[in-house]
């Protein structure tokens, strides 16, 4: 037997006919809801028409914000089959809100008709919010993606403060009400008691919302408007034409590059600004060409932490839930292990008889530190362990995580006395446990050592009034905590952003 035919007409008619069933969806089990879900699809089913394409307008933001053409596989598939899926159009303007590619392709194989579904929107906000929906599951390069954030964002913003303004206002109705109510209260001899109020919780942040609407990680999104905001402050209108926005339109730089370099450029440029406005700092900082004018036998101890050849240099760190660790950029270590001998040349040159080192050291150049002091005079020689707490993750999981820093110490004497200032058994133990972590806020190197582990050294090898010597002083940390302990100290550096940085931490130090 054959299908029987319907027409739609006649369809329609036994629907209208059919009683409507109601459901609670909340109170519905999971096929009712998936009942309700349907029946909720039929009773807003839209008609679809069929239009002439040349009647139809593209959409200035639709335009602006993807503006790419239909691809190859894309005009192939039209070209046979034709157009498959209806486009989304505002009734009023006649232009395209979904499907621009689809009605571009229609305009070039010259199709009489095309399918559309017509829909009525409110705004322009709505028309915008419209088109980014009807992309969100589209493949989007980094262009797209930061267009989009500009445009939703500023939507989601105004929303925001449309929100705020309501809020404001009840709140003032609900202070004028009970303004009143406690006077009534008083007028009757009853005495008002204010009760305390909870604070309310705050709704997602901006970044979060048009993540979402967006399908984009947060921090990416909160780094593309960081990106926009910044454009727009320089250049107001011409926002586009930014250096960095022009790298990341041209598929030059990711968005997340770009954010981090913008970020790094003005932590510089703070730390520069506050180095300038830093009068006198009553310490010596020497660029690292003027080491050789450091006197024989003045330095007390040395405590340093080479770069060695680790291809590390300064960059960024992205540590866990999307916290950015700012550091410098543009630098890369030169110094090789042949040269860690001559380095062990001065350091016996200018330390004084009797005095310490402490040499940061990752476990496989172990022997080459210890080798080159002792072949430049130095004895006593001892390992102690740093356990970093919080080691960078192994991501191929096939050997043990890289948790342990080594420190190499020795004196130039052969009196065991003077190896180390003794602090009783419970702290001399050769072992250091915690963590890298250097917290929030101010410029940070790669190889910047947190303060506790600096500080146990300096207690451990110092006397208050010793000076010390860091020959890789990096940002500093070596004279913070001698300028904190009442030490002398020698810090030396080529980098004049580190010294910049140096100096105002100094310059804090109370």
């Amino acid at each position: 037997m054959g299908a029987e035919t319907v027409t739609t007409e006649q369809a329609n008619e036994g629907k209208k006919n059919k009683p409507r069933r109601r459901i609670n969806v909340r109170s519905a089990g999971q096929a009712d809801r998936f009942e309700a879900a349907r029946l909720r699809k039929l009773h807003k089913a839209e008609r679809i028409e069929l239009v002439d394409p040349k009647t139809l307008n593209s959409h200035a933001q639709n335009e602006a914000i993807y503006a790419d053409e239909p691809d190859k596989d894309l005009l192939q598939d039209i070209e046979k089959h034709g157009i498959r899926q209806a486009l989304i159009c505002n009734r009023e303007t006649k232009t395209v809100i979904s499907g621009r590619r689809r009605h571009k392709a229609a305009i070039l194989f010259e199709f009489p008709l095309v399918p559309v579904v017509w829909r009525d929107f409110e705004s322009e906000q709505d028309e915008l919010e419209a088109i980014i929906m009807h992309n969100a599951y589209r493949k989007k390069n980094e262009r797209q993606v930061m267009l989009e954030v500009e445009a939703i964002w500023s939507i989601e913003q105004q929303r925001k403060q449309e929100v705020s303004k309501e809020a404001k206002k009840a709140a003032a109705e609900q202070r004028y009400e009970n303004e009143q109510a406690r006077q009534e209260a008083e007028d009757q001899g009853v005495n008002f008691v204010k009760k305390k109020s909870k604070p309310k919780k705050s709704g997602k942040s901006t970044d979060e919302v048009v993540g979402q609407a967006l399908g984009q990680p947060r921090t990416k999104v909160s780094r593309a408007a960081s990106l926009i905001k910044a454009a727009k402050e320089r250049l107001g209108d011409d926002w586009q034409k930014d250096e960095l926005i022009q790298a990341v339109f041209s598929n030059q730089m990711s968005i997340n590059s770009a954010a981090l370099k913008m970020q790094r450029a003005q932590k510089e440029e703070k730390i520069s600004e506050a180095a300038k406005g830093v009068k006198k700092i009553d310490a010596d900082i020497r660029h690292q060409d003027n080491i050789l004018d450091i006197p024989n036998q003045s330095i007390d101890h040395i405590i340093t932490q080479p770069a060695y050849d680790e291809p590390t240099g300064y960059g960024s760190m992205v540590h866990e839930h999307d916290e950015i660790c700012d550091v410098f950029e543009d630098w890369q270590s030169e110094l090789l292990l042949d040269e860690l001998s001559g380095w062990a040349h001065e350091w016996a040159r200018v330390i004084k008889t009797g005095g310490n080192i402490a040499v940061f050291c990752d476990e496989r150049y172990l022997s080459f530190v210890r080798d080159a002091l002792v072949s430049n005079g130095f004895s006593q020689v001892h390992t102690v362990a740093w356990h970093r707490t919080n080691p960078s993750s192994n991501a191929k999981r096939t050997t043990f995580l890289d948790s342990m820093t080594y420190i190499v110490t020795a004196c130039m004497s052969e009196d065991s006395r003077s190896a180390f200032k003794w602090m009783g058994l419970r702290k001399m133990h050769n072992f250091i446990e915690g963590s890298d972590t250097l917290g929030r806020g101010g410029l940070k190197h790669l190889g910047q050592l947190p303060d506790y582990v600096v500080k146990w050294l300096v207690e451990r090898l110092t006397n208050p009034g010793d000076t010390v010597l860091d020959n890789f002083a990096g940002t500093g940390t070596t004279g913070v905590i001698c300028a904190k302990l009442k030490r002398n100290f020698t810090l030396v550096e080529r980098d004049e952003k580190c010294i910049n940085a140096i100096k105002v931490r100094l310059s804090n130090v109370r």
